[in-house]
């Protein structure tokens, strides 16, 4: 055999694997997963007060068995069940365990080996379960199907004004997400409106099963926003989680009139996708020629040119108010796209940038000061 004839075969067999790999790993950015639980370690030993955990690995979210502030521990029963508690202070350590105050919540004590993971959403029923707020459930059809939402309306007095609608984040994201801060926002008096969207908190699927990063999802928030409108409120409120805040930059961008669109609220925002895609391979080892050749090829199958969704090239064409909230040691997001996009926008900014939080645990770390913001900004900007 010629040696062109080696070389061809070798490129072909190089050729092949490229794109297998491209291929599993555009996947990994675009298939949904089927909602579970999601391990990251096992329970070492729970009692009616205190709870054993493994120590946390160097980086990991959800494992990060000492988090400081408010959080549940979240497991899976023998029967396939979900229970949770909240996780207090730490009693002791040693070098491969921690022992925390331990409060059961919801379900049963955690047998030894139990799956598990931190819950950062803290509030995991509804409305009614977690508040007693009074809701409805409601349904939208739209594009792709279906779309969920839970709709808290208050009685202001004759004239309607604002109300806020709020959009949770991506792949463990659910209506539920959106739990944590909603007291705030009911206390304040306004009435709420939280959506999912494709592919999330059972809504409908997309017709391709894969996500779009907001490209398609707008559209069924938008049926939110038409829905707020009509029931005669003259602002909104955007209030997006993670992919939840892209989503609503995204239907800000689309709409024809924004003038309803009276401030936004913006935790931990999936500015830039790829970026993001990029952060998650390189914590896996990945070398950057490889996962930008994934990347190219999850663009190509959602019919996506990826820069049509840098938010940060939209952030000085905005004129609304924006609260902006992100955690310096966010895994997911890095805070350098934050503070990019916020030396861009023109408009009234309050970036609170905290230092020790998370993707989407400022709440966590500090739920009085969280509450602080909401009401300080929209007492400001929305009053």
């Amino acid at each position: 055999m010629t040696v062109l004839k080696w070389f061809l075969i070798t490129l072909l067999f190089v050729i092949v694997i490229l794109a297998a790999f491209s291929w599993y790993f555009s996947n990994q950015i675009l298939k949904p997963a089927p909602y579970s639980l999601l391990p990251e370690f096992k329970v070492l030993a729970m009692d009616a007060h205190s709870v054993t955990l493994p120590q946390p690995p160097s980086k990991a979210q959800f494992a990060n068995s000492k988090a400081e502030g408010l959080y549940n521990l979240l497991w899976e029963n023998a029967d396939g069940s979900l229970s949770y508690g909240e996780l207090g202070p730490i009693i002791s350590e040693d070098a491969t365990s921690v022992r925390r105050i331990f409060s059961l919540r919801h379900g049963q004590n955690a047998a030894a080996n139990s799956p598990a993971r931190l819950d950062n959403w803290f509030f995991r029923e509804n409305p009614q379960q977690d508040y007693g707020y009074d809701y409805e459930d409601l349904s939208f059809q739209g594009q792709a199907g279906e779309v969920k939402a839970w709709w808290l309306a208050q009685q202001r007095g004759e004239t309607k004004d604002t109300a806020i609608l709020m959009i949770h984040g991506r792949r463990r994201g659910e209506l539920k997400e959106t739990l944590r801060a909603m007291p705030t926002l009911v206390e304040l008096g306004y009435s709420v409106l939280s959506i999912s969207y494709r592919n999330h908190s059972g809504s409908a699927m997309s017709q391709d099963g894969l996500y779009h990063y907001g490209a398609t999802e707008w559209q069924d928030v938008k049926l939110g926003y038409d829905f707020l409108k009509e029931q005669g409120f003259e602002r909104v409120v955007l209030y997006g989680f993670s992919m939840g805040a892209a989503i609503s930059l995204e239907l800000l961008e689309r709409l024809e009139d924004k003038s309803h669109i009276q401030a936004l609220i913006l935790d931990s925002p999936m500015l830039d996708a790829p970026t993001v895609f990029l952060t998650g391979a390189r914590q896996l080892g990945l070398p950057d020629i490889l996962s930008n050749l994934a990347i190219t090829v999850a663009g190509w199958r959602i019919g996506i040119n990826w820069s049509s969704l840098d938010q940060r090239l939209l952030a000085s064409q905005m004129t609304q108010p924006i609260l902006l909230i992100g955690g310096v040691r966010d895994s997911t997001i890095p805070i350098s796209l934050l503070d990019d996009f916020a030396s861009r926008v023109k408009s009234p900014l309050v970036y609170k940038r905290i230092d020790e939080a998370e993707h989407v645990e400022s709440w966590n770390l500090d739920p009085q000061a969280y509450a602080t913001w909401l009401t300080d900004f929209l007492s400001q900007y929305t009053p």
